[in-house]
């Protein structure tokens, strides 16, 4: 079963986050700030991250960077975020984010992204929405 770790402080997209990807069958922990999300990152090695980039203590991109310092380069990084200018998907891209979705964000296609980039866990290539 696929790990998806949501990295996100707001509660009602945590919500709807977690209802539906729980029910495509996928396992599903929870951070709602940065830190506990780095934590749950080093301790329980999801296959897939939603991110958000705004957090209350340690934003997005630190999240980002601390993960390519460690090495951590085979999980796959969907940022879900209202920051949507075109430095922000940029810097995403240097990153080696895997997809950079805006809110509010089609839940249907963000599913569908969920689920191609689980089948292809070992595929390298670029989503684009």
């Amino acid at each position: 079963m696929k790990k998806v770790l949501i990295i996100e402080d707001e509660e009602s997209a945590i919500e709807v986050l977690h209802y539906n990807i729980k029910r495509r069958g996928y396992s599903v922990e929870i951070a709602r700030c940065g830190e506990d999300g780095l934590n749950k990152i080093f301790s329980s090695s999801p296959d897939i991250i939603l991110l958000d980039i705004k957090l209350p203590d340690i934003d997005g991109w630190e999240i980002l960077q601390q993960m390519n310092s460690r090495g951590i380069s085979e999980t796959k990084v969907i940022i879900v975020s209202a920051a949507a200018q075109k430095s922000d998907l940029e810097r995403a891209e240097a990153q080696n984010v895997s997809l950079y979705i805006t809110k509010p964000f089609d839940l249907q296609k963000l599913m569908e992204s969920i689920a191609q980039l689980a089948l292809n866990s070992t595929d390298t290539q670029k989503l684009q929405l």
